[in-house]
């Protein structure tokens, strides 16, 4: 998977489309249509937004940066051992916080399974 650096952005290139439909050019930010999902837990709050038919979630890290950088490490690693785990859009890192997106999981959620 090639990853695009953009501003301070780290984009997985497959998603740049998206991104660049997120992406403000000019203040170099994200420009994101209103959340339909947020939780905040601790030193991190989860967004979930939704942008022509594709939901992503973007989990703000404002402390413990380290599990960050972890968890974006881990996306790649599952994924290419065969696991199911949300794909990788994008990593952000400022000096206050760390940014990770990834998509929606398809499936039947954990809560919908009726055990036997």
């Amino acid at each position: 998977m090639g990853i695009i650096k953009i501003a301070n952005f780290e984009v997985l290139e497959r998603h740049i489309l998206l991104f660049n439909q997120i992406f403000d050019q000019n203040s170099q930010n994200l420009s994101l249509p209103p959340s339909f999902f947020e939780h905040k837990k601790r030193y991190r709050q989860i967004k979930g937004y939704e942008v022509n038919g594709q939901k992503f979630y973007i989990k703000e890290y404002f402390a413990h940066f380290e599990e960050a950088e972890s968890e974006w490490e881990n996306l790649f690693k599952l994924r290419s051992l065969g696991f199911s785990v949300p794909e990788p859009l994008f990593k952000r890192k400022s000096s206050d916080k760390i940014e990770i997106a990834t998509f929606e999981l398809k499936g039947i959620p954990l809560s919908k399974l009726k055990s036997f």
